[in-house]
């Protein structure tokens, strides 16, 4: 018994011993796999943190590039409209120099409101015919500056009145005089019928109207005689040129004044528009022809004896040659708009024909010649200047002529204004200046000329230097900006005009001390 126990007891101690053995190990594996799950979890809770870190990098890299972005975007759109408000600088500018003001709009310390931003243009006079303007624009956080050159703009060259580039000419019996349509009533121009000299107008001495504002010039010597039975009148100045003289015979009678004029007038050159041409024009039917509306280019516009051609406005017509033959007849009609007429060879008015006007509205009616050469272009073997001019009739309207003389015969009447290379008013021929052309802007000779146009430097001032938007700036500041059309540089001002009572008044003074709102009608107007 002893022994079978021993045996039992020797027998169950290596059982226990390997079931603790197996605990033992079946412990350690739990451990091992615990430290194992916690390892792995905190790898996993590393990783997380990592990605969070990563993707919240990424967004702020993200939205840093998306403000930036936007931030180029509000920058290019103000700067966009900075640019824009620079050009409508300039275009102000431009207007005031049209109108005779000096292109000086606001300053750097009070610039012009427009629209959402401001702006300012300085004018610098280069020399006596050129002027720079310079405009800056600010809007927002956008500046921009431009610069551009222009050429003067003289005044319309038919506020000339009867202005000759070297000598004028005025013949024994010749008349010239004004009238002011906005404050008498010319006579009214006559409807011709086909093929018959328009009705005669009213004496020309009816239309002086007693102010001398008629205007009688040149860049030469100016020769005015009369005769027995044929005196000559002039109701205004006769101004020659700075070196000339005027040479008055007996029976002439000037009412205004003979001094020479203090610098000499350069006559501009004639734009031509550019059209294709159609060929010829061939008129010779006792039918009228009525060219009417648009635009036309011709090589030879041709009326024939007994013909009627009628150029019905709104017109512009470029012909190389106009020629109308004796017995026929030109008329102009701009009653529906006005009528240009650019020649760049020659214009034949041969005698016998007619020129008349439907409507008395000199501005309206402009006829140019650009030719230069003597020819024979009607094919009668004899050359002819570029600007013959022999009809009979009445012209309400303008004639420029700057490289060719031109003379006016006795049976002919313009109511308007001629410049030409010389001038020349033969006996009985009778010129009526309109001085409602002293303060016409239909004329495209007196525009500004643009020379250059640049983007330049901003200039170094402190509301450039702002970087907030300057018109919430000057606001803060308690700054109230002007309009454009205030802002102009204030100047010197000479003004000739009808009040509300129709009274005329001269005014002379600053421009800002005028009150327009009398103004009824301006009869002439200088700024300086």
């Amino acid at each position: 018994m002893l022994i079978r126990s021993a045996i039992r007891s020797h027998t169950a101690e290596p059982c226990s011993l390997a079931r603790t053995a197996t605990t033992g190990a079946r412990s350690g594996t739990n451990r091992s796999r615990t430290d194992a799950i916690r390892s792995r979890s905190g790898g996993a809770l590393i990783a997380a943190v990592l990605v969070v870190t990563v993707v919240a990098t990424l967004g702020a890299c993200l939205l840093q590039m998306s403000s930036v972005t936007t931030r180029r975007q509000i920058q290019g759109i103000d700067n966009k409209r900075a640019f824009y408000l620079a050009e409508s600088g300039l275009s102000e500018a431009l207007y005031g120099l049209r109108i005779g003001r000096s292109g000086n709009i606001g300053t750097a310390d009070l610039p012009a409101a427009f629209g959402e931003g401001l702006f300012w243009v300085e004018a610098e006079e280069l020399d006596e015919n050129s002027v720079r303007l310079t405009s800056i624009g600010l809007c927002g956080s956008g500046r921009f500056s431009l610069s551009l050159v222009v050429e003067k703009g003289t005044q319309a060259v038919a506020a000339l009145g009867i202005f000759g580039d070297e000598d004028l000419i005025v013949e024994p019996g010749a008349l010239i005089d004004s009238y002011d349509p906005r404050l008498t009533t010319p006579p009214p121009a006559p409807a011709p019928k086909a093929g018959k000299a328009p009705a005669p107008a009213p004496a020309p001495t009816e239309l002086a109207d007693g102010t001398g504002k008629a205007r009688v010039g040149c860049n030469g010597d100016i020769y005015v005689d009369g005769a027995v039975g044929k005196p000559t009148r002039i109701e205004g100045d006769v101004t020659p040129g700075t070196q000339g003289t005027v040479y008055i015979g007996t029976g002439v009678t000037i009412t205004g004044s003979t001094a020479p004029r203090s610098e000499p007038i350069a006559l501009p050159p004639i734009e031509v528009p550019k059209l294709e041409s159609k060929g010829d024009l061939e008129h010779a039917k006792s039918t009228p022809l009525v060219v009417a509306g648009g635009e036309l280019g011709y090589d030879t516009v041709h009326v024939e004896t007994g013909a009627q051609l009628v150029l019905q406005g709104p017109l512009t017509l470029v012909a190389k040659v106009f020629l109308v033959e004796g017995g026929a007849e030109l008329e102009i009609d701009t009653t529906d708009g006005p009528v240009r007429v650019f020649i760049t060879d020659g214009l034949l008015l041969a005698a016998g024909s007619v020129l008349s006007s439907v409507c008395a509205a000199p501005e309206r009616a402009s006829i140019y010649v650009s030719g230069t050469e003597t020819r024979d272009r009607d094919g009668d073997g004899t050359p002819e200047p570029p600007v013959v001019i022999a009809c009979t009739g009445r012209l309400d309207g303008t004639i420029y002529s700057p490289h060719a003389a031109v003379s006016f015969p006795q049976g002919f009447e313009l109511f308007g204004a001629v410049s030409a290379k010389s001038l020349t008013l033969q006996t009985g021929a009778m010129l009526h200046f309109d001085q409602a052309l002293l303060t016409s802007v239909a004329s495209p000779l007196g525009a500004p000329k643009l020379l250059t146009w640049r983007v330049v430097e901003l200039p170094d001032s402190p509301l450039v230097s702002l970087r907030t938007d300057p018109v919430v700036a000057l606001g803060l500041r308690g700054v109230t900006l002007p309009k454009p059309s205030k802002a102009h540089a204030d100047m010197q001002m000479d003004i000739d005009y009808v009040d509300s009572n129709g009274v005329q008044i001269n005014w002379q003074g600053v421009e800002s001390d005028f009150d327009w709102s009398t103004v009824q009608t301006v009869i002439e107007l200088d700024r300086n």
